[in-house]
């Protein structure tokens, strides 16, 4: 029994750190046409579809979204007895984005800040994982930051602070918040194209630690006016490899031997703003293997991601305190 608690203990380390990953990678898969910092991603024009065009965003100072994301992340792990873990709640976020300048290359400055983030009210599940969740929201809420977007969808020059403006020391967080302002708008492919394109982009990924390559497909299902509504199938695929994260507890080693999540979305956007809408959903295996005190202990993981997210108009959602090691609202 000692034996078997200690390895539960090691999952929970580990728990934390890859939960957090594969948030991130929910959000960024819900948008796969994002290029990764530092290589650029690769883009290959496989058909340019009916009636090709060149086509751009076209931004305006004072467009502004707040997008309602909805995220459902569950996990389970098996450390040798079988995969096990318990249904987590999802979460939810209010994030702000508003249009505060455009140069005459048309490239925005957009001005993102989060409004809310919690564990989506009225669900059943275990106060202890609620709690847990919600602390580990906290710290995001009131977060703000700045980037540029061209005209392509692009993002560069990412800066994010506190809610009070300093500079974001916590490289989990600002990690995860670059990742956000790189999937919040639909990058486009440089050469014309029309309804029925398809075009595949591949691009290395690196969260907390983690390295994986992804491989996507998009295809324009429609296009009228300035709305497109494109579908994304994703492949996820990655080589062994030693992660070097800070939440590990010290003296543990984690060997990521590989994962073959797959997933797929369906964004509806505009060429004319920041609106957009989508739904996506990732699942698969994660295997790895942890080093601690001369033992190795290989880990299988399985992980399903749904995330929604939508334009929310009206009021926002009363604040909370939340945990009280994150600012408030």
């Amino acid at each position: 029994m000692h034996h078997r608690n200690r390895r539960v203990g090691l999952a929970i380390a580990c728990m934390g750190m890859l939960l957090q990953a594969a948030q991130v990678l929910a959000q960024q898969s819900a948008d796969q046409a994002v290029p990764a910092e530092p290589a650029a991603a690769e883009f290959e024009l496989v058909q340019a579809g009916e009636n090709p065009e060149t086509r751009r965003y076209a931004f305006e100072v004072g467009q502004d979204v707040t997008l309602h994301i909805v995220n459902d992340v569950q996990m389970k792990m098996d450390m040798g007895f079988g995969l096990q873990g318990q249904p987590l709640p999802t979460s939810e976020q209010y994030i702000s984005m508003r249009v505060v300048e455009v140069d005459d290359d048309g490239v925005a400055s957009v001005r993102m800040v989060i409004e809310r983030a919690r564990v989506t009210p009225g669900q059943e599940v275990d106060p202890f994982l609620r709690d847990a969740i919600e602390e580990g929201l906290a710290p995001y809420r009131g977060i703000q930051a700045r980037f540029k977007l061209d005209t392509r969808g692009q993002t560069s020059d990412e800066v994010v602070t506190d809610a009070d403006g300093m500079p974001l020391v916590n490289p989990e967080i600002r990690q995860s918040m670059e990742e956000t302002m790189k999937a919040s708008g639909v990058a486009l492919p440089v050469e014309p194209f029309g309804a029925g394109a398809v075009w595949i982009q591949r691009e290395t990924v690196s969260i907390n630690g983690v390295t994986m390559l992804r491989e996507s497909t998009h295809t324009v299902e429609s296009i009228e006016g300035d709305t497109m509504i494109v579908r994304s199938d994703v492949k996820v695929s990655a080589e062994p490899h030693f992660v070097e994260n800070d939440m590990l507890a010290p003296g543990m080693r984690l060997r990521l031997d590989g994962t073959n999540m797959t997933g797929s979305g369906r964004s509806v956007f505009s060429l004319a703003g920041l609106e957009t809408s989508l739904d996506v959903t990732t699942s698969g295996d994660v295997n790895m293997t942890v080093f601690q005190n001369g033992e190795e202990i290989a880990m299988h993981q399985w992980i399903s991601m749904a995330m929604t997210a939508e334009s929310h108009d009206g009021p926002l959602p009363d604040a909370d305190d939340g945990a009280p090691d994150g600012p408030g609202f």
